[in-house]
């Protein structure tokens, strides 16, 4: 019966695509395991790169909650590491907010504005100044509309979203940035400085 060997066939075929997919399952699950809150200088070099940006980006996180608790703001203990590491933290922020919607979106956590200043310094840093250039017109904008219309107005921007001041922004940053492996840019980075992070 040549159907049921066609259906055999199928049938390890997608039992392979099971094994697959439980395999790439159960290597993140794995990964998922690794606490990066506490982190050495040494196990910097030890980190895969496709962990890298995530893994000082948690670190990173652990001290802006052990800052929060004493009352100091996330910014303020940014600024009180490394200079590469608040670059980096910050352009990470900016474009996993900015995949969601753009500038708005990460402009409509009034906190987020508090890191355009790292971000900026940190694509001077990096070398991108196209980058560099559109995120402090961003900034620029940002003011302006914050002063004319108040916080909601970035709440709200979907509705609004064609006639928002930074939609043209958002364009002329996503047309460099499809270009570019940003990712590849920060994981060179933190190697470059990797003095800086960890403890």
């Amino acid at each position: 019966d040549l159907m049921g060997l066609f259906d055999l066939k199928d049938k390890t075929e997608s039992e392979e695509e099971l094994d697959r997919l439980l395999e790439s399952l159960s290597v993140d699950i794995g990964a998922e395991k690794i606490d990066y809150k506490e982190l050495t200088i040494e196990q910097i070099d030890e980190i895969p790169s496709d962990e890298l940006v995530k893994a000082v980006c948690v670190w990173m996180d652990g001290k802006m909650d052990d800052g929060e608790e004493y009352g100091i703001s996330r910014t303020d203990t940014l600024k009180g590491l490394p200079e590469p590491c608040g670059y980096v933290y910050s352009i990470k922020l900016l474009i996993d907010e900015f995949e969601k919607n753009g500038f708005n979106k990460f402009y409509e956590n009034p906190k987020n504005a508090e890191y355009i200043d790292f971000v900026i310094e940190g694509f001077r840093a990096l070398g991108e100044y196209d980058l560099m250039e559109i995120c402090e017109q961003s900034k620029e904008k940002y003011q302006k509309l914050l002063k004319k219309h108040g916080e909601d107005y970035f709440a709200g921007f979907l509705i609004d979203y064609g006639n928002n001041a930074l939609t043209e922004l958002d364009f002329d940053f996503e047309t460099i940035i499809e270009k570019k492996d940003l990712n590849r840019l920060l994981i060179n980075y933190i190697r470059g400085n990797s003095d800086d992070f960890g403890d």
